[in-house]
């Protein structure tokens, strides 16, 4: 099983083991219904073809491909594919992490700081490949470079300081997973066909384990992308000025592309950027201020209040969006409303506190489906229009289809997952204290 210990570094389980781009592809004809899109139900499924993009967008970019998706190189056959309900389990524990990482950021009390065992919240891998995250680019460490996979975080890390000449590491998680190992400093390579435009980091601070639970399994590490001081997005900083954008594909089957560096004005023209918010006690995640959203062009009835008690982050590794509970219950309502010609297939259940609405559909007699558009508003006046194929999440893989959306507990921080922000371009201009967003490109 393997794990995760600095989401900043990029952890590697080095000796642990031996198209077009569909980011902008909208199965819709929005002209006929500007508030809703038209989609085709075996659209919404998963597919067993990979339709890899074949853009590459510049120097600083690397192909994203879903962990358990057909393009992936990680995958072990279809009995790793996580259920519906794993993936639930898995968002539990990152989610109770986020919290108590955002606790500890509004209290500077030492006493009060997350401690590093507490990291056995932050995951429950459920299969060979680092749970905390569904992307994965390659990269190559060393001379002559060693390809290895790294899955995507714009989590921080849990907080750990030398405590002598060499620099050492040990994470032990509730599952039984673990990971020992020591920092180095070695080169890193974005993987290119032209020497001329290859991408050379050297000196990089990363994460070698030599003693972890997945041996065996594949080599795979995380490329941390947050806030913190030691993270890539800041150790690149002389060559990429803090600057990244991504875009996660409409599917598990089809590839995304990450970024780095800033992109020109006319590429940049289309993004409309919302200010990260300051605090005394500065978090390391990628805090956002909602103002509102609409479920079908029509403003939901909620309070501004609702989303400044808790706050809100973007997460690449949570796969669900979890708001406020008084958000969510208008979300669900107006969205329930606009879908009532279909059948509803209804349950919730509460596991630690979490709310787990299954808000799901049978679309098994149709062959299209109109959905109402969700948007998201921040402020600054920057809008997420969120995908057709970031609304639904497919249950275990069938026709069944259920709202990628559940409520927080009372209190806790809204987390903007991964799911909503299928072919949007995030763009994170870390120097500028802003996050935008655009049409995936």
């Amino acid at each position: 099983m393997a794990i995760f210990l600095q989401a900043s570094l990029l952890v590697l389980w080095l000796l642990s083991s031996s198209s077009e781009n569909t980011c902008s592809a909208k199965e819709t004809r929005e002209g006929q219904h500007p508030h809703n899109h038209i989609v085709s139900v075996s659209s919404l499924l998963p597919s067993t073809v990979c339709n890899r993009s074949s853009k590459v967008l510049g120097t600083g970019y690397l192909e994203l491909v879903h962990k358990h998706g057909p393009c992936s190189e990680l995958k072990q056959g279809k009995a790793n594919t996580p259920s519906w309900s794993e993936i639930l389990l898995k968002d539990q524990a990152r989610v109770h992490s986020i919290n108590s990482r955002q606790r500890s950021y509004r209290n500077s009390d030492e006493n009060h700081r997350l401690k590093q065992t507490e990291s056995t919240t932050f995951l429950l891998g459920y299969d060979q490949s680092i749970g905390l995250g569904e992307y994965y680019a390659k990269v190559d460490i060393g001379t002559p470079g060693q390809s290895v996979y790294v899955i995507l975080d714009t989590g921080p890390p849990h907080e750990q300081g030398c405590i002598s000449d060499k620099c050492t590491y040990s994470s032990d998680y509730a599952d039984g997973s673990f990971t020992h190992g020591f920092f180095v400093q070695d080169k890193l390579t974005f993987p290119s066909s032209d020497s001329k435009s290859k991408v050379i980091v050297n000196n990089y601070l990363l994460g070698c384990g030599q003693n972890n639970s997945n041996a065996g399994g594949p080599k795979i590490g995380v490329i941390g992308l947050s806030r913190a001081p030691i993270s890539f997005v800041y150790q690149t900083a002389p060559k990429f000025k803090k600057y990244f954008s991504y875009c996660f594909p409409s599917d598990s089957s089809s590839t995304g592309y990450i970024n780095f560096g800033k992109p020109d004005e006319l590429n940049n023209k289309h993004i409309k950027f919302t200010p990260i918010p300051t605090t005394p006690q500065q978090s390391q995640f990628y805090d956002v201020v909602v103002t509102g959203i609409s479920v079908a062009g029509k403003q939901l009835p909620i309070k501004s209040s609702v989303f400044t008690r808790g706050g809100a982050v973007l997460d690449s590794g949570t796969v669900f969006t979890l708001l406020p509970p008084e958000a969510f219950a208008a979300l669900r309502s107006a969205f329930r409303k606009e879908m009532a010609p279909y059948k509803l297939l209804a349950a919730a259940t509460t596991s630690n506190g979490i709310i787990i609405d299954r808000t799901c559909y049978d679309f098994s007699s149709y062959k299209t489906v109109v959905i109402p558009k969700f948007s998201f508003f921040f402020e600054g006046g920057a809008e997420l229009e969120v995908d057709a194929k970031g609304i639904f999440l497919s249950r275990d893989h069938g026709k069944e289809m259920c709202l990628a959306f559940t409520s927080t507990a009372e209190g806790d921080v809204a987390i903007l997952g991964n799911i909503m922000q299928r072919s949007v371009q995030v763009v994170y201009d870390v120097d500028g204290g802003r996050v935008g967003f655009g049409p995936g490109s």
